[in-house]
């Protein structure tokens, strides 16, 4: 697992805990950084003590300009918990001028750049060797001499880096001595010793690789991420006379430590495996979560990145630090304020702005819903949530499948859900970018859902039957996980399934048949033999125009570089399989109005000039009942409409109004009091080893295409009007006839 891809489970963790953050929010306070960071690394240049020269700081942009650069960031995150503190210990103060809160700065700045220097470059001896604890104990003494240590440690420093840290840490002290001695805080003044002491143990402990596993080594780590935090406020308290009720603040303090360390830790936390150093969230897996490779094993890491993302929403929550995504009326309160910048420090840390990247919903500003079709589009995506939070029992596909088992076959009943959870995720995400009351905490959670139900025995990614060991993973089920997880962080959490398209187009560059099922030429012969037995004893195998098109459609959403000559393949194939009538077969599902519908819309994506389009629109139009709808069985059902109006929709020719507001107009008279469709059949496909055909409905999955189409109807229907259905159809036409089972059956 790359770290982008990492990052972006982690972002998709902390949405499903809750946590958000607007893009104009975020864009604002990096404007913010950016001007106020120039400004205070000027101040710094000009308040350097008196043995540092300025021009001596500022060749630090000749030698490392990444450092350089970064620098005012570094001194901007410290002067902004200066001005947060500083309004919670004085709520009622105004403006705090650069000036006063210079010492905060250049202690977080002297933090960032100590840890630049120890865990990146190695100078960590030089550095501790003038940072020792006498130097810091000096810091809180009336002699001279922390200033003559430092002073020395910057004469001998070669290296321009070292003399920056140096010279931040008197600024830092100069600073703090200051306030102490316009404060006379003496118990403010001891008590910020003291964490200073604990603080230099820790990272001293942390940087030579003392803080193992263990209680003390994860105090240590804990303390390094933590205690800056407490400091900084310890600063800020030495602005003002005496008190206790100024000291309150620091518990709020230490929990945004907290959950700022949670995150550092997350985010390092695949780079802390490599290098072995310390971590508070490896813990005892450096002998248990090892991947292939050497690397920390995808599952664990969704499990570990799940968990961890809900203690950091947790613990901001806990302390009323989790900021609303819609920014409050007026001045922000202390808490407010100190919230905006505890959520913001946190979606910095984990790159939120990946995040907000076509095609993901969260990247878009949602609009408010239109009027037309509210109701019945509300009340659908209401039954889906209430679904969802039963865990989609009633969306369960139960199968008998056979079982190979020691050269013998046996029956076994499984339930297959990762499928039904993307498509009903696929409807809800369409919901949430239309405007209706869609939690975008919910979508988050079913992504993490689908991610931990990937396969990590092979690299195909997803099966219909993940407990089926025998049965490989499939295109199908690629398609549809890669398309919501895609609209659901960007290309970022996608690349989940970038190892699995990244077989089938090689094996399109092979110029083999883009085949329904995911085979890896490197995996072990005997597991492949065994997934090719299964096909062939479920009749299962070739290529289906369904699955090649919802593969091709993802792919082309998903923008993976799945290659041209597989997308060429791929589209060729799909206009080759199209019937006379212009319509598409479907192997695994009821009628031709599904594959049509995802043929339409992979072909639209990839090929929007081929004449395969213009054939599937007349059949569409033609095959339109006098009630609005469209059916399998002679009759019309919900289901089908949907997939009708959803390949027309997607066609989006002039005329196709004039079937799409009927059609509109069938579903609303078929929607049910609670908001959802009847099940209609959906899956279908011959019955293994007996006649017959075994069929899957649900009124989950039905509600869920039926709420798509509406919403893609709705620009046709702006207006409103809605053209009544010539007949209500009081039953769902299509119906198995006699001899059809209807119960899950694979026998």
């Amino acid at each position: 697992m790359d770290d982008r891809h990492f990052r972006a489970v982690i972002r998709a963790g902390l949405r499903a805990g809750g946590f958000d953050v607007r893009a104009g929010e975020l864009a604002a306070a990096d404007r913010r950084v950016r001007v106020l960071g120039l400004r205070l690394r000027d101040l710094l240049l000009e308040s350097l003590p008196g043995f540092a020269a300025r021009d001596d700081i500022a060749r630090l942009a000749g030698v490392d300009s990444y450092l350089w650069n970064r620098l005012p960031r570094m001194l901007a995150f410290g002067y902004e918990q200066g001005v947060v503190f500083g309004r919670v210990i004085h709520p009622d103060r105004r403006g705090v001028r650069a000036v006063s809160l210079l010492p905060v700065a250049a202690f977080s700045a002297g933090i960032a750049v100590l840890d630049y220097l120890c865990d990146q470059l190695g100078l960590a001896g030089p550095v501790f060797e003038v940072l020792d604890e006498a130097t810091v104990a000096g810091l809180f003494s009336d002699g001279p001499e922390a200033g003559k240590r430092l002073r020395a440690g910057y004469a001998r420093a070669g290296d321009v880096r070292l003399r920056l840290l140096f010279a931040l840490v008197a600024v830092c002290g100069a600073g703090i001595g200051g306030l102490y001695r316009r404060s006379g805080d003496d118990r403010g003044w001891q008590d910020l010793r003291a964490t200073f002491a604990v603080l230099h143990a820790a990272q001293k402990a942390v940087t030579f690789q003392q803080a193992g596993a263990g209680a003390a080594g994860a105090d240590a780590v804990s303390a390094k991420s933590v205690l800056p935090f407490v400091a900084a406020y310890q600063i800020v308290e030495l602005s003002g006379p005496p008190g206790a009720a100024k000291r309150s603040g620091r518990e709020l303090a230490r929990q945004i430590g907290q959950a700022v360390a949670v995150t550092d830790d997350l985010v390092d936390l695949q780079a802390d495996w490599r290098s072995g150093a310390p971590n508070t969230l490896l813990g005892t897996a450096r002998g248990q979560a090892g991947g292939p490779g050497g690397g920390l094993a995808d599952a664990w890491l969704y499990r570990v990145a799940g968990q961890a993302a809900a203690q950091i929403t947790a613990t901001l929550r806990a302390a009323s630090l989790l900021y609303p995504p819609r920014r409050p009326a007026g001045r922000l309160t202390a808490i407010e304020a100190a919230a905006r910048f505890a959520t913001v420090t946190v979606a910095r840390w984990v790159g939120w702005r990946e995040e907000l990247s076509a095609p993901s919903v969260f990247a878009f500003r949602r609009p408010r819903p239109a009027p037309a079709l509210l109701g019945p589009c509300q009340g659908a995506a209401a039954m889906l949530l209430g679904q969802q939070a039963t865990g989609y029992r009633e969306a369960i596909h139960w199968m008998e499948v056979p079982r190979l088992e020691e050269g013998r076959v046996r029956l076994e009943t499984r339930p297959a859900t990762v499928f039904q959870r993307a498509v009903i995720l696929d409807a809800l995400l369409d919901a949430y970018a239309a405007g209706l009351e869609v939690p975008g905490s919910v979508l988050a959670r079913e992504a993490l859902a689908l991610l931990r139900a990937k396969r990590h025995d092979v690299r195909g990614g997803w099966s219909y039957l993940p407990g089926v060991a025998e049965l490989p993973p499939d295109a199908d089920d690629l398609a549809m996980v890669l398309q919501v997880l895609a609209r659901c962080g960007g290309p970022p959490l996608a690349a989940a399934g970038q190892p699995a398209l990244g077989l089938v187009a090689a094996a399109a560059g092979r110029g083999e048949a883009l085949t329904t099922w995911i085979l890896d030429p490197q995996d072990a012969p005997e597991r492949n033999e065994v997934f090719r037995r299964y096909i062939e004893l479920t009749d299962a195998g070739g290529a289906h125009p369904e699955v090649v098109a919802n593969l091709l459609y993802a792919a082309g959403l998903h923008d993976a570089g799945a290659g041209r000559q597989w997308a060429a393949a791929a589209a060729g194939y799909l206009e080759s399989a199209q019937a006379g009538d212009g319509s598409w077969p479907s192997r695994w599902y009821w009628g031709q109005h599904y594959g049509t519908y995802r043929a339409a819309a992979a072909l639209v994506l990839a090929a929007p000039g081929s004449p395969a389009l213009g054939r599937a629109r007349g059949y569409l139009l033609c095959g339109q009942h006098p009630d609005g709808g469209w059916g399998a069985g002679g009759g019309s059902d919900p289901l089908s409409t949907a997939f009708a109006a959803l390949a027309l929709a997607a066609l989006a020719r002039p005329g196709t109004g004039r079937a799409l507001r009927p059609a509109v107009g069938y579903l609303l008279a078929t929607q049910q009091p609670g908001g959802g469709w009847p099940g209609s059949p959906f899956i279908a496909f011959p019955r293994v080893g007996g006649p017959g055909i075994h069929i899957y409905s649900s009124s989950t999955i039905t509600t869920s295409f039926c709420l798509k189409a509406l919403l893609a109807c709705r620009a046709a229907h702006a207006t409103g009007r809605i053209t009544s259905p010539r007949a209500t159809p009081a039953t769902i036409a299509c119906r198995p006839g006699p001899g059809q089972p209807t119960a899950a059956d694979w026998s």
